[in-house]
């Protein structure tokens, strides 16, 4: 074989291994698993405005639990509802003061500094928090079925309406704690997104990774 033929056959076959490299590589614009790399928050908003709204919502709704929940434990009437749940909101409402202390730290690194992965871990920690509160939630519905429809009773209602008001209730705390759950695991999505999208920008800068 002339060295011509030689030095042609060792072209295709270098060609054909870096053809094979490349397509083994993710894309830049892809993530670990080649999933398209989320670029902006709820397709319209791009990632930052969508990491500082995100925060302000979980600041808000963290206060507004955290305050619900302290004048529900603070009840003094045995005959109210929340008389059975007091451990259940005091858990929940310590739980919205930490969302709330997060969502502050949050709102401040991105706001005045670059995001961080510590925020990244926190916005995790948030939604692991609402999705542990909504499954609790459901299981506390469940058990405190016949306490419920014994509360119904001592107000003079008949027990099928006692019976048709709980599961309406059960019904529409299903449906709003799955949509928490959906929407908490998209917030945190977006947060690790921008985390991923601002660490990819200062490499390309040549800039240190912010933990």
């Amino acid at each position: 074989m002339s060295q011509s033929a030689e030095n042609k056959i060792f072209a295709m076959s270098q060609s054909a291994e870096n053809k094979i490299f490349a397509m083994s590589r993710p894309s830049e614009t892809s993530s670990p698993l080649h999933l398209p790399r989320m670029k902006t928050c709820c397709c319209c908003i791009n990632l930052k405005a969508g990491v500082v709204i995100i925060s302000i919502l979980w600041l808000v709704f963290g206060l507004y639990e955290a305050i619900a929940d302290i004048m529900a434990y603070r009840s003094t009437d045995t005959n109210n509802f929340y008389s059975y749940i007091y451990t259940f909101t005091l858990i929940t409402g310590i739980m919205a003061l930490f969302t709330v202390i997060g969502a502050l730290y949050g709102l401040i690194v991105v706001s005045f500094a670059k995001i961080t992965q510590t925020y990244v871990i926190i916005a995790w920690l948030i939604a692991a928090r609402y999705i542990i509160n909504s499954i609790a939630e459901i299981i506390l519905l469940l058990s405190l079925k016949d306490s419920f429809l014994s509360y119904c009773d001592l107000d003079g209602y008949s027990e099928d309406t006692c019976l048709s008001t709980y599961n309406n209730v059960l019904l529409i705390a299903i449906i709003e704690d799955i949509l928490i759950i959906i929407i908490s695991i998209y917030f945190a999505t977006v947060v690790a997104a921008y985390r991923a999208h601002r660490v990819e920008k200062d490499k390309a800068s040549g800039l240190a990774e912010v933990h």
